[in-house]
């Protein structure tokens, strides 16, 4: 059994902020929409990272890192 890390599967956990800052609307299909267009990727990005499906907490962590970097390096241009 395939188990997709926590830090992918709750990625989506505080999808109420997109409701309150009006990044989609309170309709749920909306807001499942955004949640696969999210996770989806992910999931996929871990399973072609990892060489083996025992290491996709590995693999899940490093892309968590890496779009942390990128995120500190946008929002340091944005200053």
């Amino acid at each position: 059994m395939t188990v997709v890390p926590g830090v992918i599967a709750n990625c989506a956990a505080n999808a109420w902020w997109w409701t309150l800052f009006g990044d989609v609307g309170i309709d749920p299909v909306e807001v499942f929409h955004r949640i696969d267009s999210l996770i989806t990727p992910l999931v996929a990005r871990a399973f072609e990272t990892a060489p083996t499906g025992d290491e996709l907490d590995v693999a899940a962590r490093q892309t968590a890192h890496q779009n942390l970097g990128d995120l500190t390096r946008t929002l340091e241009l944005v200053r």
